[in-house]
């Protein structure tokens, strides 16, 4: 079973040349890794929202940080996708459609 990621607003802020450190981890990561995180992360964010409705939540930012990793991980899937399946600019459906 994956182990709980646990988010602080220290790992999601920006190194001096503007780059997310915590992106460049995720890209270093193989797509199988990215979908047990991303498994881990909805887990986390269902319970941190559980525990928000309750008012047990000390800090409310962790349902925030919890949905921006989630999107951060979909979003390096959904590149990955379109490299591997060739549709990585816009030309390729623009000359299908005049076909």
């Amino acid at each position: 079973m994956a182990k709980t990621t646990q988010l602080t607003t220290q790992q999601t802020t920006k190194d001096k040349q503007g780059g997310n450190r915590l992106f460049d981890e995720l890209k270093r990561k193989s797509a199988d890794e990215l979908k047990e995180q991303l498994i881990a992360l909805r887990r986390e964010g269902f319970n941190l929202r559980f525990r928000q409705a309750q008012g047990q939540l000390e800090a409310p930012h962790a349902v925030r940080v919890a949905r921006r990793q989630i999107a951060r991980i979909k979003t390096l899937l959904a590149q990955r996708d379109a490299e591997t399946s060739g549709e990585t600019s816009g030309e390729t459906t623009i000359e299908a459609k005049k076909d």
